[in-house]
């Protein structure tokens, strides 16, 4: 196994227990992957800052969950607090904020009307997107550290036991439960669930996806991206971690030690897949599926075929985000606090920038000429694209 960023693991019914270094003495074939140096670039684009805020606090260990939510003219974020605050996206002039007596764990969900937010214990929070006032909390089954969806109807959270459930929008009451049984060991988190037509998409730290009826939660299609293989638990984690990524009527999702898979949403139908591990999310853009492996090497591939476009190694164990197609461009950050743009349909690298020396684990956030990124240290960035 070869491993070039921390991965926390944990043990149904206890705490978590590893990360990356600790790995090396666990397993006599574990290699820790050194972070490659970044390369020159030829003839550098600029990105101009539109602005920056602290929203205080610090994000710590929040990988890509706790992105920015950019909502018509405001971005609001969360910081480890969970206290949430929008921002007007023209200038970075704080709207409201409203602090949480909570742990953090989720990112934050929502539409126009309403923000759906998760804490540590498994709270659930709605939340007025306009003033920033509490409607409702309820109770998930156990903690929540993937983004609440919300529909017409209900909000959907995910915990990390399995178990996805339904809350009745207007009441906070809850609708219904599907749970599943997960391995011993599974990698900390999970996917964060999506609505699409009348159904739930939800992954699993046993490799599956699966589809829900959202209006009684029960079961439509499941899908095994990955059977579990090997002699010891480690070998044997096929998490479906990443987010996925709903397109039309096709689901793309992809999971560690497992494959990128085209999934039909109809049927639950495997069009294609590809020898990739990851625990990032996916991005499309013009028939291009942009994916981040758990090595950090940035792949390209063919969204209808699964063919690969390009893919480069030169961010190898620099721990990357999630990527973002944006324009002509697509935008990781790293642990290093630096935002990378590169050519969609090359991969050269086009242009680079420091937004601090704090991390940005965290996928960026997009309008449709602007990246809004928030550092581990609840820094909010918003640039241009490039010139």
């Amino acid at each position: 196994m070869r491993l070039s960023k921390p991965f926390s693991f944990v043990v149904t019914g206890c705490l978590i227990l590893f990360a990356a270094n600790f790995l090396t003495g666990c397993a006599s074939d574990t290699e820790l992957i050194e972070p490659k140096p970044l390369p020159d670039i030829k003839r550098p684009l600029k990105a101009k800052k539109a602005w920056s805020k602290d929203i205080g606090g610090e994000l710590a260990v929040s990988r890509g969950k706790l992105r920015a939510l950019v909502l018509a003219d405001r971005v609001i974020g969360v910081d480890a607090r969970s206290r949430i605050t929008a921002l007007s996206l023209e200038k970075g002039k704080e709207i409201w904020s409203l602090e949480l007596n909570a742990a953090f764990g989720s990112g934050l969900g929502g539409d126009s009307q309403h923000l759906v937010y998760a804490g540590l214990d498994g709270q659930i929070y709605l939340i007025d997107a306009q003033s920033g006032d509490l409607i409702w909390q309820a109770q998930a089954s156990s903690e929540v550290l993937s983004v609440p969806a919300i529909s017409r109807n209900k909000v959907i959270a995910q915990s990390v036991d399995g178990s996805v459930q339904a809350f009745h929008r207007d009441s906070g009451q809850l609708a219904w439960r599907y749970q599943v049984s997960i391995p011993l060991l599974t990698l900390r988190g999970t996917s964060s669930p999506k609505i699409w037509n009348n159904r739930v998409l939800a992954g699993f730290s046993n490799g599956k996806l699966v589809s829900l009826d959202i209006d009684n939660g029960e079961l439509v299609w499941e899908r095994e991206l990955s059977v579990a293989k090997g002699r010891t638990e480690l070998e044997r984690l096929v998490d479906l971690d990443g987010d996925f990524l709903v397109k039309d009527d096709v689901a793309y999702a992809l999971n560690f030690q497992g494959k990128v898979a085209a999934i039909e949403l109809y049927t639950g139908r495997e069009l294609w897949s590809e020898r990739i591990s990851s625990v990032s999310g996916l991005s499309e853009f013009a028939g291009q599926l942009f994916v981040t492996d758990d090595q950090g090497h940035l792949w390209a591939l063919n969204s209808r075929t699964g063919n690969t476009l390009w893919s480069t190694k030169l961010f190898e164990a620099r721990d990357l985000s999630a990527p973002v197609a944006m324009g002509t461009f697509l935008v990781v950050s790293d642990y290093e606090g630096y935002i990378h743009w590169l050519d969609l349909e090359s991969g050269e690298v086009r242009s680079r920038q420091r937004a601090g020396k704090a991390p940005i684990s965290v996928t960026p956030s997009w309008t449709t000429d602007q990246i809004i990124t928030i550092s581990a240290d609840a820094k909010v960035l918003v640039l241009g694209l490039p010139k």
